[in-house]
């Protein structure tokens, strides 16, 4: 799925901080983990920034398969 700018835009409005999560698939295999780091690098092209341990297994999909999904918590 290809990200808008505009889409980006208004999602990072209303982050502040908080939680998100990450996650990866790889065939049937699916890792995620949460984070507290997540910033937007850029609205064109749309990039976002996370930092992940190396030896995680997120990570380590990420790398494979050059996909990941970002979900951001609610308080609710």
């Amino acid at each position: 799925m290809v990200v808008e700018a505009e889409t980006l835009k208004q999602a990072m409005r209303k982050w502040t901080t908080g939680i998100s999560v990450v996650t990866a698939r790889d065939g049937e295999h699916i890792h995620g983990l949460t984070v507290n780091s997540f910033t937007s690098v850029s609205l064109d092209p749309p990039l976002v920034i996370v930092s992940l341990a190396n030896q995680a297994r997120t990570c380590a999909m990420i790398l494979k398969t050059h996909l990941f999904g970002i979900t951001i918590l609610g308080d609710e």
